[in-house]
């Protein structure tokens, strides 16, 4: 890509007239400071196109490619002009360059200008038909529909004219609820309604006596009450009584009740005489046939418990232990009768409040329940009228006597509430809310393309029931290219077609739409400017609102109320979803299943992935070619190559900077992860990153990454300790396959596969991925030009034990970036120093680092590992006195060495993070000459019988690190003593070696007793992440005392150690996010107060330790998706563990009040 390219540029320009190693006249630094002049200014140039939303053509490709070539060309000249004596070339040779390029520079930028002037007239080749969900169908994704359907189909109470049903068979509680609402309009309401009107129709009715039966009761009331109701003149004139009953109604409030209707004919009897002004009158109908309840298109359908299921059978028989047996073994010669009698109660509250004060007296012998039980029949099961049967209840509890306090206290809950108590107050919520019928409520959903947002949408709307809310329901497909002001005619194009034709004013229409319910799907929505659009032209408009989406930015904008955010499918699922495409209702032969599972998980836990691949197994169910497939054939890549091609509008409205982050994503592996460190160190490197002056490059680099992830192009593998900090992120193959394509297109990296030559003519980076070290020989002669150009080599494949052909590794004379640590050197290659220009090596190699090294003045980045060491006890990894000379380094990780005293006044400036050095390494002189170090990791080996004192004595003068902002310290061979074995090792206070300005601490082996932490952690008043692993601190018990504050502490992890109690106070943690447990096996006793404000993980500990991760969780109080709630809690367990049931951690009257839904 030419807008990295000349970053690059510039940056080169910049570093050789910053050098010192360089001496420059007035006249080429003259001359580099028109190149540099030129380079920006083709960068403004290209960063046009960003404005323009990405979207480009064939013209602005070729001329991104010229430019590429045109910069990448001077920066080359440049380059091997330093490569060549270690001084420019002549000041002419140098003029001519220069001006060449500013001639081409101008001309190039002037074409691209114009092409962007004309962008409007070319159109994209790319296909942007969102095929996001074809024929996807939703797997693991149940919770997630419940929980939207009950979202969405929530009901709301309309402002102008509402009816409402409850539907249950009888004894159910439907009629007792609405007399119970009813009767409390006029008791806590006051004039909520001018009249209330409440008629019993029943099986056997006349539409004409219920008619004159509710005008009798109207007329009553409005005549003052001192009138005879209908006249009798109204009998037989059934349209007078009719226009009498609306002329009384209209202009009033009313409120009428219908209750035990049978069929749908009195409501169309009666329905032309309810006015329906908007004044907020209701009607309530209750009836038991859903048919009904259905008809008058109610706002909302409330079911009462009205059948037979294990869940309500489940709640009776606990009732049962709970009031019969106070919770004690239920005998065994009662139990068959016990649930057949619980069977006959069919799951109604009130049957079961008779049965239960009926066997609280009786018998309790197998013969008087075996009577009960054998008679489904028996009165006891019956309820033929509600409202005397729950009168006659409360008479026959208040006559028993008992012997049990807590036992009465049960029973009396059970039967005096019968569990109706919620579903009143939940009636009167919905029909008496704080607010009517809401502006638009919207929903978003959120994930990458193809992983089923526009699938769940339609799963939730196609469920009809809860659309008789809504007046419209309309589905809108947007696409990148949408425009805003496309909506209303959208709209009217689906609820009025004929409106379209008729010449009216914007705003007319909207006004006329805001008064209309609305059910509205946004489906494939790239920005916020719709949603903005929308709000704007329906200021008022009512209903509900799905958007399905790619972007994070749109999905949280501030229109949202309520984001989804859509989760790839695991293994199991993956797997079920593809035998559900191939097979159907049919099971997978056992020949196709271990292909068929691998094919499964090739797919990534994409649903959309999962059904192409489904539909060519369909054609070719041979074990030969499922074994083919598995092994990812040119039929399964070539899936992959379209869907990737699918993914391109995504890519293209990408940012330049983005584009090249996430083109460089797709440099390594497929379903490689990629740690973010890493990532900071390359990118700052190969030189493509140009971040605000004011901006860390850390802080630029994850910015990157969640714009990426926030586009849903980057997944994230693991999260940081940090908030918004990603630890290991990845591309779906998906876009790995699309970041290859466009990568080879645009001549960003290569990757060597096999012995091909193809596309790597001037090549500025190669990747191996399988170790192909043949291939370098191979290739060679093909590689010439490429030799001379090539910027990085990143070896990212399985680790290999043999050494490459150096002779052709180490001639890429102009490398930057050189990662091979997945490749074993015997030795540290001297041919290294060749490569003036590096400023990353990774390398993997046996014996220590010679001094040549130093000859590497412009490396940065200096990472060795080892492949196999045999160190002796005593032996000392010096690092070489040279190092000192590196003045560009920033980041050293050479593990186990020692970094030596400097002579008097060397330091390393830049030297910011110092990784996998011995204790030795933290000398007072050694720290004086890195005073910038953000990040020091120290690893201890100890001797046996070593005294760990002589290294802790090293780590004294840690605070004189003043930057320092993240430690680790850890001892690779700890000794682990107990106070148990009879031989103790107190270690000495670690009380004043830490900076206080440290924001990470992880510790590990220490062996420092509790007691310890408190003196040295109460003064690290800016910690935010604390880890503790493997007996970093030793003892049953740790204590926090009332002065230990971690005012700013995110994240805790404690691992791997023999704690028992953790005892701390309610104001220790303030801002703690997560806490992570992990393999704490004999932990029993955690802080009851401690509050987490995101996320636990508790791994392999004891059981308490998970129940109480449990009950932190439930008592945030939060309503938690199921999607949301797998992100906040995760408990492992690698042992059988059965948790304690609900019914077991509460009391039995706590317990009965939440099955019942007692308050």
């Amino acid at each position: 890509m030419a807008y990295g390219s000349v970053i690059s540029l510039k940056q080169t320009i910049q570093r050789l007239v910053d050098s010192s190693r360089f001496s420059l006249d007035s006249s080429t630094r003259e001359n580099l400071g028109s190149a540099y002049e030129k380079a920006a200014y083709l960068q403004g140039v290209l960063k046009r196109l960003d404005d323009c939303g990405g979207r480009g053509g064939k013209s602005l490709d070729s001329l991104d490619g010229q430019i590429r070539e045109a910069v990448q060309e001077l920066e080359d000249f440049i380059e091997f002009s330093q490569c060549s004596d270690l001084s420019l070339d002549s000041e002419q040779v140098m003029r001519q360059e220069i001006s060449r390029f500013a001639e081409t520079a101008e001309k190039l930028g002037e074409d691209y200008t114009a092409e962007l002037d004309n962008l409007w007239l070319e159109e994209e080749d790319v296909d942007d038909d969102d095929d996001d969900d074809d024929g996807v169908e939703m797997v693991g994704y149940t919770d997630e529909i419940i929980h939207m359907i009950y979202r969405v189909g929530q009901p709301v109470r309309p402002d102008d004219w509402g009816i409402m049903s409850i539907v249950g068979i009888k004894g159910s509680g439907r009629s007792y609820t609405a007399r119970r609402v009813f009767e409390d309009v006029g008791n806590e309401r006051g004039e909520c309604f001018d009249l209330g009107v409440w008629v019993t129709v029943g099986a056997n009715y006349r539409c004409e006596d219920i008619l004159l039966r509710i005008l009798n009761k109207v007329l009553k009331i409005t005549d003052g009450g001192g009138g005879n109701g209908a006249p009798t003149w109204f009998q037989g004139d059934e349209d007078t009584a009719r226009r009498c009953l609306l002329s009384k109604l209209s202009g009033r409030r009313y409120m009428l009740v219908l209750d035990d209707v049978w069929d749908t004919q009195i409501w169309d009897y009666l329905f032309d005489a309810l006015p329906t002004e908007s004044n907020g009158s209701l009607v309530l109908l209750t009836t038991s046939l859903r048919d009904v309840a259905l008809h008058p298109k109610p706002f909302h359908v409330y079911n009462m418990y009205d059948e037979v299921s294990n869940s309500i059978d489940d709640v009776f028989w606990n009732a049962f232990r709970a009031v019969l047996f106070r919770w004690g073994p239920f005998p065994p010669e009662l139990e068959e009768a016990g649930r057949k009698i619980i069977r006959n109660c069919r799951g109604l509250r009130i049957v079961m409040s008779k049965v239960l004060l009926f066997l609280w007296s009786a018998d309790r012998t197998p013969e008087a329940w075996n009577l009960i039980a054998d008679d489904e029949h028996h009165p006891l099961f019956h309820v033929d009228d509600e409202q005397s049967e729950r009168t006659r209840i409360k008479e026959d509890l208040i006559n028993l006597t008992f012997e049990s306090v807590p036992k009465s206290e049960i029973l009396y809950n059970i039967v005096n509430n019968n569990g109706t108590t919620a579903d009143i107050e939940f009636t009167k919520k919905l029909l008496f809310p704080k607010r009517f019928f809401p502006k638009m409520e919207v929903i978003s959903f959120v994930g990458m393309a193809g992983i089923g947002k526009t699938t769940l949408v339609q799963k939730i709307s196609e469920y009809g029931e809860y659309l008789f809310h809504f007046d419209h329901y309309v589905w809108i497909t947007l696409g990148p290219k949408y425009q805003s002001q496309d909506i209303l005619k959208d709209i009217l194009a689906q609820i009025d077609p004929n409106k379209m034709k008729i010449k009216r004013d914007d705003h007319d229409l909207s006004r006329e739409l805001s008064n209309k319910r609305f059910f509205l799907v946004l489906d494939d929505v790239w920005d916020e400017a719709p949603l903005r659009f929308l709000a704007n032209l329906f200021p008022n408009i009512k209903g509900r609102a799905m958007v399905t989406t790619r972007m994070a930015n749109v999905a949280h904008s501030e229109k949202i109320d309520l984001v989804c955010e859509m989760h790839l499918l695991n293994k199991k699922e993956s797997w079920d979803l593809l035998c559900r495409k191939v097979f159907g209702k049919g099971l997978c032969p056992l020949r196709l299943e271990k292909s068929g599972k691998k094919i499964a998980e090739n797919c990534d836990g994409l649903p959309l992935t999962i059904v192409k691949v489904a539909n060519l197994l369909s054609n070719d169910l041979s074990p030969q070619y499922w074994n083919d497939v598995a092994k990812k054939n040119l039929d399964f890549k070539n899936v992959l190559k379209r869907l990737s091609n699918k993914q391109l509008p995504s890519y293209k409205r990408l940012p330049h900077y983005l584009k090249l982050c996430f083109l460089y994503m797709g440099a390594f592996p497929e379903n490689y992860e990629v740690s973010t460190s890493k990532l900071v160190n390359l990118w700052i490197a190969d030189g493509f990153l140009e971040p605000d002056l004011s901006q860390r490059v850390e802080d630029y680099v994850a910015q990157c990454l969640s714009e990426l992830t926030d586009r849903s192009l980057l997944m994230v593998c693991q999260e940081g300790t940090s908030h918004g900090v990603y630890k290991t992120t990845r591309l779906h193959s998906i876009f790995w396959h699309l970041s290859n394509s466009e990568a080879e297109k645009n001549d960003f990296f290569h990757v060597f596969n096999s012995t091909q030559t193809q596309g790597i003519k001037k090549q500025r980076r190669f990747c191996i991925h399988n170790c192909i070290l043949f291939s370098f020989e191979g290739i060679h002669d093909s590689m010439r030009d490429s030799i001379l150009t090539a910027r990085s080599l990143l070896c990212s494949g399985p680790y290999h034990q043999y050494p490459p052909p150096t002779s052709v590794c180490f001639k890429f004379r102009l490398l930057r970036v050189l990662d091979t640590l997945a490749i074993r050197f015997y030795e540290f290659p001297i041919e290294v120093v060749g490569l003036i220009q590096l400023r990353y090596l990774a390398i993997t190699c046996n014996g220590k680092i010679p001094a040549f090294v130093s000859k590497l003045l412009n490396l940065q980045f200096l990472i060795v590992s080892h492949h196999l060491r045999i160190k002796s006890f005593g032996d000392c990894w010096y690092l070489p006195m040279e190092i000192w000379d590196m003045k560009e380094l920033r980041h050293l990780q050479v593990s186990g060495s020692i970094l030596p005293t400097p002579t008097c006044g060397d330091i390393l400036p830049n030297l910011k993070t110092l990784l996998d050095v011995s204790p030795l390494s933290c000398s007072e002189e050694v720290l004086r000459g890195i005073p910038n170090l953000n990040k020091l990791g120290i690893q201890m080996e100890l001797a046996p019988d070593d005294d760990s004192a002589h290294y802790i004595h090293y780590m004294t003068h840690l605070s004189n690190l003043s930057k320092l902002e993240s430690l680790k310290c850890v001892v690779l061979n700890p000794e682990i003593v107990f106070e148990d074995v009879g031989r103790l090792v107190t270690p000495p206070a670690l009380l004043s070696v830490f900076s206080t300005n440290l924001e990470k601490l992880s510790l590990s082996g220490l062996g420092y007793p509790w007691a310890c932490m408190n003196s040295i952690i109460h003064k690290l008043k800016n910690l935010k992440v604390l880890k503790l692993r493997c007996y970093a601190f030793k003892g049953h018990t740790w204590h926090m005392c009332d002065y230990c504050t971690f005012e700013k502490l995110e994240y805790i992890l404690i691992e791997d150690m023999d704690l028992v109690c953790w005892e701390t106070t309610i104001c220790s943690f303030g801002k703690l996010r997560h806490l992570s447990i992990k393999h704490c096996y004999n932990l029993e006793q955690l802080p009851a107060a401690l509050m987490i404000n995101h996320s636990i993980e508790v791994v392999d500990c004891n059981p308490y330790a998970m129940d109480w991760a449990k009950q932190v969780l439930r008592r945030k109080g939060a309503q938690i998706l199921p999607t949301e709630e797998k992100n906040n809690i995760h408990i492992e367990c690698s042992w059988d563990y059965v948790s304690q049931t609900h019914f077991q951690r509460n009391t039995p009257r706590e317990m009965m009040k939440s099955l019942f839904n007692i308050p």
